[in-house]
């Protein structure tokens, strides 16, 4: 629900208590959530007071925005750099902290 701050609809949100972070929560959902999605609402919604509001929003927002199907992601194992292994590390080191396309 908007007056919860959309607990229900994505449980790892914060609760939003302003009027503007509600109204803003719905309307960056609506912009996620059409079809097509409303990338011009969502830039605005981005580069306005509060930005995408929180690190779930910002996740779903950005994979939109860069146009990623995250069910289709591509790999590129013919690509080698000098600094690969090092890359490989450092994201899974980091991973537990990331749910990127969650």
């Amino acid at each position: 629900m908007a007056a919860e701050g959309g607990k229900d609809i994505l449980p790892d949100l914060p609760t939003f208590t302003e009027d503007w972070e509600v109204h803003k929560f719905q309307s960056i959902m609506e912009s996620i959530s059409s079809d097509p999605v409303d990338i011009t609402s969502l830039r605005g919604q981005a580069i306005t007071k509060g930005g995408l509001l929180c690190n779930e929003l910002r996740r779903r927002a950005w994979t939109k925005l860069l146009g990623i199907n995250i069910y289709n992601i591509p790999s590129y194992p013919h690509l080698d750099h000098k600094d690969k292994n090092q890359v490989i590390l450092d994201v899974n080191r980091c991973e537990p902290y990331l749910k990127c396309f969650s």
